[in-house]
């Protein structure tokens, strides 16, 4: 009623541009209920059966699908940068090479701050790697025809190296949503990841996406999504980090974090030397 209000009063006569209709109808649509996840897409790509308009499948293996960086910090911490948790065919195998690049780093550090999102079964595959063989429960999902919701939960056998007990961390943002939250929310619940940055976006819900015609998709949420021991959610509220920092002094604060806590592990003597060197420039950086 609140579109269509706004479109007899001629609020979208001017916009010739489809995906600047796209967007002005989007952020009436979500102005009445804050979803993050409702919202009308154009893409001049046609949508064809079981791939929506704008599907970005065919990027994906050039875009690495979305393994954007993966380095070694100074004092053997790793760095892993995700945008975005792509589940087209062929992730797998990228994680798992990202993952085994940096399996020998003393402490790992993954960044979502700018993934806006993606598979849920990409989520797990990637945060199974830092929990135990056996599966724990890892969210609750409800929809319309299962009420009741079921039970999700971690991968019991992982590809890549699995590594329960590296000092993990996360660092977040405003831009972190959606399974990049969901990827977040889990870790901190399973007290797994110290989560570093500002809290996310609160887009907490899962999305299905229908072409409507002319070039345009609408996508909607579909579930109820929530930690299966609490109940608690992160719709609309996100998830708040446990080291609250601006989100452009994520990485230097974790860097540190990681490095005070190699250190504490640390026996040899050379290696605190190097640490404790590390770890004061470290404090200057930030």
């Amino acid at each position: 009623q609140a579109v269509l209000a706004k479109l007899k009063a001629g609020a979208y006569d001017a916009l010739v541009n489809p995906a600047q209709f796209a967007e002005a109808v989007t952020r009436d649509l979500r102005a009445i209920n804050g979803d993050l996840h409702l919202g009308l897409r154009y893409s001049p790509i046609p949508a064809t059966a079981g791939r929506p308009a704008g599907d970005p499948s065919a990027e994906a293996p050039r875009q690495n699908f979305n393994f954007g960086r993966a380095e070694i910090l100074e004092g053997n911490v790793g760095y892993l940068e995700i945008t975005g948790f792509n589940g087209t065919k062929g992730y797998q195998e990228a994680a798992v090479d990202a993952l085994r690049f940096l399996s020998r780093t003393d402490a790992l550090i993954i960044d979502v701050r700018r993934n806006g999102g993606g598979s849920s079964e990409t989520s797990h595959f990637v945060f199974s790697h830092f929990l135990g063989e056996t599966p724990v429960p890892t969210i609750k999902v409800q929809t319309r025809t299962n009420p009741e919701g079921a039970v999700r939960q971690s991968l019991a056998t992982v590809p890549g190296p699995r590594r329960p007990d590296v000092p993990l961390f996360l660092l977040t943002s405003r831009g972190t949503a959606s399974a990049a939250e969901e990827f977040s929310f889990v870790l901190k619940n399973l007290h797994r990841a110290t989560l570093v940055g500002t809290r996310t976006a609160g887009a907490g819900h899962m999305v299905g996406s229908r072409p409507i015609g002319y070039g345009f998709s609408l996508s909607v949420s579909i579930t109820h999504v929530s930690d299966p021991a609490t109940g608690l959610e992160w719709e609309r509220v996100g998830v708040q980090p446990d080291v609250a920092v601006p989100a452009e002094r994520a990485l230097l604060e974790a860097h540190a974090a990681a490095l005070r806590t190699i250190l504490a592990a640390t026996t040899d003597a050379a290696r605190t030397r190097t640490l404790t060197r590390l770890l004061a420039a470290s404090v200057v950086a930030a």
